[in-house]
């Protein structure tokens, strides 16, 4: 296993289709809808100290004084996620998914390919909203709050191929973290309404063909 990484495997065969989650699968940033959650749940849970350090964190990381990492683990480690929590959570981020991202699975199961969801996001709330195989950044355990992204996160895709008889055959994703899995060879790129500066970088690396996809 990869540091930083917690992962589903289940033995197949083939090639893989990848799939990034914020901003791509998610039309947004799970995180984000996560701190929203969990600050109302604090008030309900009439956790209001607590809840008052989570403000003092957020508008802290507001003006960046403190990193996205440090605000994102600390936001994980303070949450008590009852049953209204995981609801509350999981309908918002239903509401979010992008249909083309799911047409785009689709057509890839179609095809035979096995689907892996790869995200940065934290492993304690994927499999609320994914019911297949994924890697994730381990939210326990991790003491070094290393993320799942960049090098890190092709590395476990790498692993996950390898062990499971795979090749990566598709990519989705929207952001340029992900362009050590878009430079894998003889791979589909598929960018999910790419920012200028993603869509720059890929054009920059020299990374064709790539599809674009809203």
């Amino acid at each position: 296993m990869v540091e930083g990484c917690g992962k589903m495997t289940l033995p197949l065969t083939g090639t893989l289709t990848v799939v990034d989650l914020d901003g791509t699968l998610v039309n947004g940033n799970t995180l984000h809808v996560f701190m929203r959650c969990s600050l109302a749940a604090m008030i309900r849970q009439k956790r209001l100290y607590t809840a008052v350090k989570f403000c003092i964190m957020a508008f802290m990381r507001k003006l960046k004084l403190v990193s996205h990492r440090r605000m994102k683990f600390y936001v994980l480690a303070i949450t008590v996620a009852d049953d209204t929590f995981r609801k509350d959570f999981v309908n918002k981020i239903k509401s979010k998914i992008r249909r083309s991202v799911i047409e785009e699975i689709e057509r890839c199961r179609r095809e035979g390919s096995k689907i892996l969801l790869v995200t940065a996001a934290a492993d304690i709330y994927v499999p609320w909203i994914w019911q297949e195989d994924y890697i994730a950044t381990s939210t326990f355990g991790n003491v070094a709050h290393k993320e799942c992204r960049g090098t890190v996160k092709a590395e476990a895709v790498r692993q996950y191929a390898e062990k499971n008889s795979l090749k990566v055959h598709t990519v989705i994703t929207d952001h340029l973290d992900d362009l050590p899995l878009l430079s894998l060879p003889d791979v589909r790129r598929i960018l999910v309404a790419p920012s200028a500066t993603t869509l720059a970088a890929v054009n920059f690396a020299g990374l064709f063909p790539h599809r674009i996809i809203d």
